[in-house]
């Protein structure tokens, strides 16, 4: 921090976060509740306990669980029917970011995004990480006469992408776990009902499939099978494939994003007899992710 404190980079921030913070919840963008004075005392103890950690996952989950916090406050709005979703989000976590220690937050985001193993940023962690980077870059640029929008500035996704193109580039310099990870895969169509399974480089598709038809209580997993999504096209992977090096091997070969979805063998999606899914949206994406993360780190509270 000493050095962010020589370039003056510290209280610059600081400044542009009281000076946005004169500004009124309209005139941040924000539409759907906020936390009360209780919810931000909530956060900020998440905040601090995300500050305290060491580890880069211990800090995601902190993170995430502000960010369900968030949402939480969102939804309470009077008469408010239909859930908020990722677009809404934005302002929302902008307001609760200017009631925060924003210079010990700013710390985090980026320890976070140099440290975190490259292919954990392809999951919620990852969207929700640069989320915040995103609104930490805003409000480090802020300007009075600026409008505030509910969508990341161009500016800010030209920074992602720059950090995003050298950690994929130069894996070696990141903290790194080849033993063990998380792989993210979803029901159907990529981004739905995503679910977090632990595997390491060994496990099989197959394996990752009897997982997966437990968590989604698949009644015929013999007709499902792991799908691997790069770009338009989409593979189905034979059981004794092995998920985790493919996912490697395609980060380092700088290829499109890649995903994994659980489905139908035969891509014929099923009428009845599964679980009800709400229609995917951003904001059952993002409690789905969630409800995983905390079946996950529930013992850490």
């Amino acid at each position: 921090m000493d050095f962010r404190t020589r370039d003056g980079s510290s209280a610059q921030l600081r400044e542009r976060q009281a000076a946005m913070n004169r500004q009124s919840l309209a005139e941040l963008g924000v539409v759907a509740g906020v936390p009360d004075g209780a919810g931000l005392e909530r956060i900020q103890a998440k905040l601090g306990l995300l500050h305290q950690a060491y580890s880069p996952k211990k800090k995601e989950t902190q993170m995430l669980k502000v960010c369900k916090l968030i949402y939480e406050a969102m939804n309470q709005t009077a008469g408010q029917t239909e859930p908020f979703g990722a677009d809404d989000f934005l302002p929302v976590l902008t307001y609760v970011l200017l009631n925060c220690d924003v210079v010990s937050v700013q710390l985090d985001v980026e320890y976070m995004m140099e440290l975190m193993d490259p292919g954990q940023l392809q999951g919620e962690g990852g969207y929700y990480l640069t989320t915040w980077f995103g609104v930490l870059y805003h409000i480090a640029h802020f300007q009075p006469a600026a409008m505030v929008t509910s969508q990341i500035s161009i500016e800010a996704q030209h920074s992602i992408h720059q950090w995003h193109r050298r950690r994929t580039i130069h894996p070696h310099h990141a903290y790194r776990s080849h033993s063990q990870s998380i792989l993210y895969v979803s029901l159907h169509e990529p981004f739905h009902n995503q679910k977090s399974i632990s595997t390491s480089t060994d496990t099989t598709a197959a394996s990752i499939c009897k997982v997966c038809a437990k968590k989604y209580g698949i009644p015929d997993p013999e007709a499902y099978g792991l799908f691997l999504v790069l770009g338009d096209s989409s593979q189905l992977l034979a059981d004794d494939s092995h998920p985790q090096r493919l996912r490697s091997d395609i980060l380092q070969a700088q290829a499109p994003p890649v995903s994994f979805i659980y489905k139908p063998k035969s891509g014929t999606l099923p009428a009845a007899g599964l679980p009800s899914l709400q229609t995917p949206n951003s904001s059952t994406e993002a409690q789905e992710s969630f409800e995983s993360m905390e079946t996950r780190q529930s013992t850490e509270d």
